[in-house]
């Protein structure tokens, strides 16, 4: 491990020099981009990303403008965030799932200069950009085919290296705004409890926006010498047969995709070691993961890694030891990291992983950051061997199992933003096998005097729900009025 102690004094660029110093010709990263199956070696991705770099330079990026990222998860991903930060500009990670007017929200809050997009996503990012009240340019998000042996500046490693995204509503976006330290110590901490090692080959399944994904995903697996691969598909039949023809070894994921193996794999009575041989382990995380699902998992020869985190702690805080799992627990804080269990029951973190502060919004970061703890918003405990249980949320937030969080709250505000619109309330059915969101809506009688205006309000409703990204749209409706209901698909 390239990092044992080091993590707080090397920056992200300088990171990528020493990895490719130690493991000179080993393939690095692997997948699809824009068609064949691309091999990035790790004493090749120097170059590629310094001649990226170039190319974005020649293009008109400059240092500490912010540049935005939205595009599926590849070699080219990757090349071309870490480019932006040799050229010391700043990433603003977007999901690729958020509706135009939301990413809009952000481009604007972040005074984005411009949007570095895939061509699957060129026209959605033309349209986020065209709604921004400043457009920002729109520039394909693509490698290049020549090298570069470029030499970074030391840089700072306290300075801001990304900026990543919750799943609000809100406007302004809130962003998590994390330093090259806070991703270096994230990545050495969850390498103590979890290594990586030069023989592993990772599949990478989530999207880079996700910081489960990129952090011990790309840079924890890439800083052990670990092979990188990503899913060329999240069909099952595909993603094993992938996992066993790559000789795979680990993979990073959410209950969601683990539900969906199992019940698309393990009730068909596949053998018992179906992801092959060399395969050793799943973590997973950014969600509740059900015991039952757990131990299903383990029956089949396929041990499951539970852990715990939040976007502002960069993001692992607690995981599972290869070691000693505990099915039931979200595992032990990660070497570095310290615990508190407030009076409430509230889980307090603190360490170096711990973000810079929320993007624009000295208010919300003085709320959550407070005497160098932050304040989590989940409710647990440790048991009497250390290990965190998450037992609820003080927060309006709903942890679904693709690893997203629905902030109902937020969802209230965004409907009743209408005058038709008197009240609401959001309720969510969640369970393994997916979700679904429920609207209660009252309408203003000062708006509305006749009961036969529902129409009017369920097309206003409708429209407002079109400018959600779809996994946070509700399923049905039903208004409330003088003690009655009536229920609208």
């Amino acid at each position: 491990m390239l990092l044992d102690g080091s993590a707080s004094s090397i920056t992200i660029p300088q990171w990528l020099r020493a990895i490719a110093g130690a493991f000179g010709p080993a393939v690095a990263l692997s997948g699809k981009s824009n068609g064949p199956c691309q091999q990035v070696l790790f004493n090749g991705l120097p170059g590629l990303v310094a001649a990226r770099a170039r190319q974005l330079e020649a293009a008109g990026v400059r240092r500490e403008q912010r540049v935005a990222l939205m595009g599926e998860s590849s070699p080219v991903w990757v090349v071309n965030l870490l480019a932006l930060m040799e050229l010391g500009a700043l990433p603003l990670l977007l999901d690729c799932s958020a509706s135009a007017w939301e990413a809009a929200n952000i481009l604007d809050h972040a005074k984005a200069s411009a949007i570095l997009s895939t061509r699957r996503f060129t026209a959605h990012s033309s349209r986020a950009a065209q709604m921004c009240s400043n457009p920002p340019a729109v520039l394909a998000l693509e490698a290049g085919d020549t090298q570069s042996p470029g030499s970074p500046s030391p840089g700072d490693p306290a300075a801001p290296a990304l900026v990543a995204y919750i799943s609000g509503i809100s406007h302004p976006a809130r962003g998590v705004m994390l330093s090259h330290s806070n991703v270096m110590n994230s990545v050495m901490g969850a390498y103590r409890l979890i290594p990586f090692f030069p023989d592993d080959h990772l599949l990478s399944n989530l999207p880079l926006n996700h910081l489960l994904g990129l952090v011990p995903g790309v840079f924890g697996a890439l800083s052990c010498g670990a092979r990188v691969s990503f899913a060329d598909s999240l069909m099952a039949h595909r993603l094993v047969a992938q996992i066993r023809a790559g000789g795979v070894t680990k993979m990073i994921t959410v209950p969601a995709l683990l539900r969906f193996l199992h019940d698309e794999w393990l009730d068909e009575g596949r053998p018992a070691a179906f992801f092959g041989e060399r395969f050793r382990y799943v973590i997973s995380g950014a969600a509740p993961l059900s015991r039952r699902l757990a131990e299903s998992f383990m029956a089949a020869g396929c041990q499951i890694l539970q852990g715990y985190g939040l976007t502002e702690a960069s993001p692992v805080v607690t995981v599972n030891p290869a070691t000693d799992n505990r099915p039931g627990t979200v595992g032990l804080p990660l070497p570095g990291t310290e615990l508190r269990i407030a009076k409430d029951g509230e889980v307090l973190i603190r360490g170096p992983h711990v973000m810079l502060g929320y993007d624009g919004d000295m208010l919300e970061t003085s709320r959550v950051l407070r005497g160098g703890w932050l304040h989590s918003g989940d409710v647990g405990f440790l048991d009497e061997h250390g290990y965190l249980v998450i037992t609820g949320h003080k927060k309006a937030i709903v942890p679904l199992t693709s690893g997203k969080n629905l902030y109902t709250d937020e969802l209230v505000r965004h409907f009743e933003s209408s005058t038709l619109v008197r009240r609401c309330a959001v309720m969510v059915e969640n369970s393994e096998h997916g979700y679904r969101i429920l609207l209660r809506a009252t309408p203003n009688p000062k708006e509305l005097p006749s009961r036969a205006d529902q129409e009017s309000v369920l097309d206003e409703l409708r429209r407002l729900n079109a400018h959600l990204a779809p996994w946070k749209r509700f399923h049905e409706v039903t208004f409330v009025n003088d003690n009655t209901s009536t229920k609208k698909p």
